[in-house]
């Protein structure tokens, strides 16, 4: 699963992009521990956050609540407590585990000479969702043109994620992942941006009207989502 290579006295490891999704597999089981962390990391980075540049905490939080929902197909999230506590009791985590802060200008990056890479690696744990719903939206957009069978638009996602990793597109080949793809289109047809028609192995997908312009702004906030480089 993973290839192990030396230069300049120093060891790498990397995973084997093949063999990504399985590993992939072990972190989505214990992954519920840490969604509502990492929606927090991917929201502050997301926004340009760094050590001495703080977000406003009501910013950091709008974004919050847009991956929340962007990902609602993916995730459960505590019943009967309100998205500001659950988003509080993230922020107080990860502040106590030193890679952010919060102070009354807003939230940060912390002191620490680790926080970025560790606010990046807590952020990373949902960017393949996140990743695979940008391209999934793309590709709908682009080649949903007439009604199709819903099954046969699920495989054509599949098909065009997986042409997007290769071309260098996509930065996570577990992001095309069919799954994560299914449930993208559930997201689209609960949002009311395509329809469906009949029952069973017969049901067609088509774009809705009028909702072009929403999908747009869909797939423009998972790619503002995707920013997390330095600052």
């Amino acid at each position: 699963l993973i290839e192990i290579s030396s230069a300049s006295g120093e060891v790498f490891y990397r995973p084997v992009d093949s063999r990504r999704v399985n590993l992939d597999y072990y972190k989505n089981n214990i992954l519920h521990f840490f969604v509502p962390d990492a929606i927090v990391a991917t929201s502050l980075l997301s926004l340009g956050g760094n050590h001495g540049q703080p977000i406003p905490v009501k910013d950091v939080m709008a974004r919050a609540r847009t991956l929340s929902r962007l990902l609602k197909m993916e995730f459960e999230f505590r019943q009967g407590v309100r998205f500001d506590a659950l988003f509080d009791e993230a922020l107080q985590r990860s502040v106590s585990k030193d890679y952010l802060a919060s102070t009354s200008a807003g939230i940060a990056l912390g002191k620490d000479p680790m926080a970025r890479p560790l606010a990046r690696f807590v952020a990373n744990l949902i960017t393949n969702f996140v990743e695979g719903y940008a391209v999934g939206m793309e590709h709908l957009r682009t080649e949903l043109k007439t009604p199709r069978n819903k099954r046969d638009v699920v495989n054509m996602l599949l098909d065009g994620a997986r042409a997007s990793f290769l071309a260098g597109e996509m930065v996570r080949s577990e992001a095309a992942n069919k799954a994560v793809l299914e449930n993208m289109v559930e997201l689209l047809l609960d949002l009311g941006i395509i329809t469906t028609q009949g029952e069973g192995s017969a049901t067609t997908v088509a774009m809705a009207d009028g909702f072009a312009n929403r999908l747009d702004e869909l797939i423009k906030e998972a790619r503002a989502l995707l920013k997390l480089e330095d600052a």
